[in-house]
């Protein structure tokens, strides 16, 4: 075997396409090599169609939570589970307000984007700047509360 091109340091097996040869040869051929003869219309559509079954996933995981007994579904698609059984305070913190709250990311396979927590470091954070679902999720919260968004793509950065 042999590589024709360069591979730009990424791992062969994801970014090359296999060529099987007369007499059992394998040989490889990098995008970058054969990037210009295939129509960039191609990339594009397998992009457009790994989104719309990613948002399929999402639904259907969210039509699964939404049948939980302690998950909420506001109107807007946001749902939300309450996890500590009493507040602190009965303080509600309105659009213009500015929030110091600790928060952990996950996306819909459990994989951690961002923590506070871990960092030890609380955000403060001016409602109106905060992503749809969050912001109307929060205006549930009293202080002291916590609770479990699950934002729709729509209700986030889409």
């Amino acid at each position: 075997a042999r590589w024709i091109g360069t591979n730009k340091g990424l791992p062969p097996i994801v970014y090359q396409i296999p060529f099987i040869i007369a007499f059992g040869f394998i040989f490889y051929v990098s995008f970058d090599w054969i990037g210009p003869y295939i129509k960039p219309e191609v990339f594009d559509m397998e992009k457009k169609r790994a989104a719309e079954k990613l948002l399929l996933r999402i639904d259907q995981y969210l039509d699964w939570n939404a049948q939980r007994e302690d998950v909420v579904e506001l109107a807007s698609g946001l749902q939300m589970r309450k996890v500590n059984r009493k507040s602190s305070s009965d303080r509600k913190p309105a659009e213009h307000d500015t929030v110091l709250l600790h928060y952990q990311g996950q996306y819909m396979d459990g994989v951690e984007f961002d923590n506070s927590i871990e960092k030890n470091r609380p955000v403060s954070v001016k409602m109106s700047t905060l992503i749809e679902g969050l912001r109307e999720g929060l205006c549930y919260m009293n202080e002291g509360d916590v609770y479990e968004f699950y934002v729709h793509p729509a209700l986030g950065y889409g």
